[in-house]
């Protein structure tokens, strides 16, 4: 969810408790942050839980779904079915509910119509009273982490202020980071020094919280398990064999039953290892020649971009995927042909338009050179 968005005020049936919702015309249903929900005394009933699909690969999250639950916008009163889920932001007010009511958003004078009410908006990280300081709220885009004892430059995300604007850290962090003076309509980029032995990542959305990734918690229930999964997914093109480690974690994912084993315990802790050690990646060039490895296993694929550079073979980016109940069904030929297809896709920003070469250990593959009418899905 972005942070940078038009929000509104709404009261949920808690003694009129209020809070922040986030307008998005990309969300297919209306959601309420599950740490919100939490400390409601009078809790919706809840029917059911159910899985939701965010934006992105993989991002699957367990939710929980409440029967009609009313709640005012500007003392008009509404009702709605609430998802409740793991979202970044207090309340999200999605299309299910925009279209039932007829809302017609003004984004110039920043208004939305409702049952011919004018419902007053303001942009994510807008202010104040007249006289009081704007402060705007600067995030980071994607979760990141800086390696130890090195610095790394970071785009960031932030409303657009009307005039010259400083930068500076909010209360004691862990990483040292400089106050800097940003000009109107510039994108703010902010240098984060870690000096630590640690390395420290920054959740997405949050410019406050930063811990060291050593140190994050055994996972107990589903949602533990999707919020890793959701962080590392970001860092899958730094970790070799991603798809093959990750498999373990991936089967207590949405409806599935929790249990934790040794073989997921393994696959968490191999994850966290990888996510300390610094990546040692070449930057690719647009003379040299790429070669592509694949290969299969029973239930993932995995690829590495390569590039011969100075006469050396240095590694651009891993790649790797889980295969669906069908694909795991694949005789070993075809599993190793939709690794070649799937991952030539991927980098296909690395390979338009050159000569590249695919390196696979399958040689039956061979036999597809000379091979004058393929069908089906050979075809394909």
């Amino acid at each position: 969810m972005a942070d940078r968005g038009f929000e509104i005020e709404d009261i949920l049936p808690d003694g009129n408790k209020e809070v922040n919702a986030l307008i998005d015309t990309g969300s297919e249903v209306t959601i309420l942050k599950d740490s919100v929900f939490d400390t409601l005394t009078q809790k919706p009933y809840i029917i059911r839980e159910t899985s939701m699909h965010g934006a992105g690969r993989d991002m699957r999250m367990t939710c929980r779904i409440t029967n009609p639950t009313e709640f005012s916008i500007e003392l008009l009163a509404f009702k709605v079915t609430l998802h409740v889920a793991p979202i970044d932001c207090d309340m999200l007010i999605g299309a299910d509910f925009l279209i039932k009511h007829g809302a017609i958003l003004d984004y110039l004078p920043k208004k939305m119509n409702l049952r011919n009410t004018q419902v007053h908006l303001r942009l994510g990280g807008e202010t104040s009273p007249t006289n009081a300081p704007v402060v705007n709220r600067v995030t980071v885009q994607q979760t990141v982490i800086v390696p130890p004892n090195s610095a790394l430059r970071i785009d960031l995300e932030s409303a657009g202020m009307a005039s010259d604007y400083l930068i500076e850290p909010k209360g004691n962090t862990t990483l040292l980071v400089p106050r800097t003076v940003c000009a109107k309509g510039q994108k703010p980029t902010l240098c984060f020094l870690n000096i630590t032995d640690n390395p420290v990542r920054i959740p997405k959305g949050d410019e406050q919280h930063l811990q060291p990734v050593s140190v994050w918690a055994v996972p107990i229930c589903t949602k533990d398990v999707e919020r890793f999964l959701g962080f590392v997914n970001y860092h899958r093109s730094f970790i070799k064999y991603y798809a093959k480690i990750s498999a373990p974690l991936y089967e207590v994912t949405g409806e599935k039953k929790f249990f934790w084993i040794h073989q997921r315990q393994l696959a968490f802790d191999t994850l966290k290892h990888k996510l300390m050690v610094a990546p040692v990646l070449a930057l690719p060039n647009t003379t040299d020649r790429f070669i592509l490895d694949t290969d299969a296993f029973q239930n993932a694929i995995r690829a590495e971009l390569i590039q011969v550079q100075n006469g050396r073979e240095r590694t651009i980016a891993y790649g790797s995927f889980i295969m669906t109940p069908e694909q795991k069904n694949y005789c070993t030929t075809r599993k190793e042909l939709l690794a070649v297809i799937r991952f030539t896709r991927q980098f296909r920003h690395y390979l338009l338009g050159k000569e590249f070469t695919v390196r696979t250990d399958h040689s039956s593959l061979t036999w597809l050179i000379n091979f004058k009418e393929p069908q089906g899905q050979l075809a394909r």
